[in-house]
């Protein structure tokens, strides 16, 4: 999505070798380098385990193969102590070769069904004198053979030494039927060509229908009557089978359940218990490296068992955040707050984009903000230890996005250093103005905290009807009811501000929606926190409006900068003047370090303001909507390459 990503997929792997052989499987997955171990402790894993794995596949395959049932089984502490795996594993296999048995007819059947439909498509192309003894014919000397295949493999069958003559019929654009003549002594060398060019010819039960045919019309007729026979017995045998399936499905599900559990126990034994014999580690790889981890493994020279499979409704895999290149820069913000869950949203694209443009608007200036890239470029990295670390090159990515965001807005409100070229007699022209001109900035501020924290509502919405949680649900429909109809009205009402659209509606309809609004913000807040909700609903409404007020320290940071930068131009103007009064040189000796240590001082104070009131902005009024952060990210045991040592002086 634009606004959201989603973490990348994982597998859960399991790894399980002779205790014998223990470093090396550890030494085995730190080659590997892309596994994040959740669990590194011995585990009860015995032929029986990989048994119980394979016989919990055979049943699911069982289940498969009815549709739109429910069962409930349950499974006592008594049966589920009295079966044993070999119990389970004769009963399921009983169970199998019954319903392979009955796999094996079916197949036969639809297998002669979709031949027999081929050949009646094949043979509607034929004039109806065509004799259909001619099909497959073994005589003396020539026999005869129906043939279809390819038109691009024709020639190649028609020039064969064996075939004397030949009729040809167009069954497709792609598929084309022949009736070949051919030498008696070479018919079975010229079967076995066809066979390579990939060509269809008659065989089996389609031999038996056309000996059954005096003429091509009564051969169609015996196909269509026999093809009216095989759908009947495919009915029946399905039938037979779902019911055979369903006998046993209280069966079934009996002994799912004593497979999962007995699994679950295994797992749960390896994490109390020391083994004598074997080490099992657990844990998660992202998905596109479950292919490439399989071949690895599947090559190594120990024992080694593993199994890659998809996690379980229950299961807390790592979280490994995908975004693209630029965007990647902020996950670092999104990491300030929590690592998104596994199956939670991650933030980082809408993060991105609002910090950025946060930032740029209370840094609005082209001097500071091409100061603060160079900054970034040339003495960040002097100021940290580990220059490699994820976390810094994200940091570093961040300041230098957002700076350059802010290097653009400057120069297009013609503002550098405060107003410092136009005390030199230089006019940029100014293109945005909203941001030089408070009520302006301010308004621009309130608007962008509006759509910012209905966003975060939006969010906040889906995220509520996919828990469906309905008092809460309730809850954010109110407040988009209120805020659509309440805040025209009140503009009409005392700013006299009509707003396009919804200020024709009249102002009792205005005001009776906006009732209904909060009418559904109460019942949700009942809903939520019962009768304490009749008390709390107005912080529902009073929530979003100190959210949407908190957006007007971008003028306030924005402008504070602007005018602070201009204070500091003003008063060192007035001292240059004042001292070039005595000589041009000693004003200007006198005047430029401190005209450097005020505007380092306000570069300072803008940088640092812009990011504090930007990860504020981000955090407090927008991912506290709907995000939980509370994940944990994704760290795979691998071979360090590379390590930063600093020693002291």
């Amino acid at each position: 999505m634009i606004l959201l990503s989603k973490p990348t997929p994982m597998k859960k792997i399991i790894v399980a070798s002779p205790i014998e052989y223990k470093e090396e499987t550890i030494a085995l997955l730190q080659e590997a380098g892309v596994v994040d171990i959740a669990q590194h402790e011995p585990s009860k894993i015995t032929s029986e385990y990989e048994a119980l794995v394979k016989l919990r596949e055979e049943i699911s395959d069982l289940l498969s193969k009815v549709k739109n049932i429910r069962v409930k089984a349950e499974l006592t502490a008594l049966e589920l102590s009295s079966l044993t795996v070999d119990k389970v594993k004769a009963d399921i296999n009983a169970i199998r070769l019954r319903v392979n048995k009955m796999d094996s007819e079916l197949n036969s059947l639809r297998k002669i069904e979709e031949e027999a439909r081929y050949f009646i498509n094949v043979i509607s192309k034929f004039p109806d004198d065509v004799n259909p003894k001619e099909f497959f014919y073994v005589g003396k000397r020539v026999s005869s053979l129906l043939v279809t295949c390819r038109r691009e493999n024709v020639d190649t069958i028609i020039t064969h030494p064996a075939v004397k003559s030949y009729s040809i019929y167009n069954v497709s654009e792609e598929i084309t039927a022949m009736i070949l003549y051919v030498e008696s002594e070479n018919v079975n060398r010229f079967l076995e060509v066809l066979k390579t060019t990939g060509a269809w010819y008659p065989s089996g039960k389609i031999l038996e229908y056309i000996e059954k045919a005096s003429s091509l019309v009564e051969l169609k007729e015996i196909l269509q009557k026999e093809l009216g026979d095989i759908h009947s017995k495919v009915a029946v045998l399905e039938k037979e089978l779902e019911n055979y399936i369903k006998d046993h499905l209280q069966l079934l599900g009996k002994y799912l359940l004593y497979v999962e559990n007995t699994l679950r126990k295994y797992i749960a034994i390896s994490t109390t218990q020391d083994l004598k014999h074997v080490i099992v580690l657990t844990g998660w790889i992202p998905l596109h490296h479950s292919k490439e981890l399989s071949s690895f493994l599947a090559k190594a020279d120990i024992p080694l068992y593993f199994e890659i499979r998809d996690p379980e409704p229950n299961d807390t895999p790592p979280t490994l955040m995908e975004n693209k290149p630029v965007l990647r820069f902020f996950q670092v913000i999104t990491r300030l707050y929590g690592i998104p869950g596994y199956h939670e949203w991650d933030p980082t694209p809408i993060i991105a984009y609002s910090f950025a443009l946060f930032f740029g608007l209370m840094n609005a200036d082209a001097g500071y903000a091409l100061v603060g890239v160079l900054a970034t470029l040339l003495i960040l990295d002097r100021l940290v230890v580990d220059t490699e670390s994820q976390p810094y090159k994200e940091f570093k990515g961040t300041l230098l996005v957002s700076n350059m965001i802010a290097l653009i807005l400057g120069f297009l409100s013609g503002t550098v250093f405060g107003d410092f070229l136009q005390r030199l007699g230089i006019n940029l022209p100014v293109v945005l103005t909203a941001v030089i001109t408070p009520l302006d900035f301010i308004k621009l501020s309130l608007v962008i905290g509006l759509i910012h924290v209905n966003i975060a509502h939006v969010l906040a919405t889906v995220k509520f009807i996919k828990e469906r949680k309905l008092g809460e649900l309730l809850i954010e429909i109110g407040l988009f009811i209120s805020q659509l109809f309440g805040i025209p009205y009140l503009l009409k009402m005392f700013f006299k501000y009509n707003v396009p659209l919804l200020s024709n509606i009249q102002m009792d309809i205005l005001l009776y929606l906006s009732f209904a609004g909060v009418f559904l913000i109460i019942i949700g807040s009942f809903l939520t926190m019962r009768a304490l909700g009749f008390l709390m609903w107005i912080f529902q409404i009073t929530g979003v409006l100190g959210d949407v007020l908190s957006y007007v320290r971008l003028a306030g940071v924005g402008l504070a900068t602007y005018y602070m930068a201009s204070i500091f131009n003003f008063m060192l103007s007035m001292l240059m003047n004042y001292f070039a009064s005595f000589h041009l040189l000693i004003g200007i000796a006198l005047t430029i370090p401190l005209l450097f240590l005020a505007h380092l001082v306000v570069f300072m104070l803008a940088e640092l303001g812009a990011f504090i009131h930007s990860l504020r902005l981000c955090m407090l009024e927008f991912l506290t909507k709907f995000y939980e952060g509370n994940g944990y990210e994704y760290n795979p045991f691998r071979i360090v390459g590379k390590l930063t040592i600093t020693t002291g002086s």
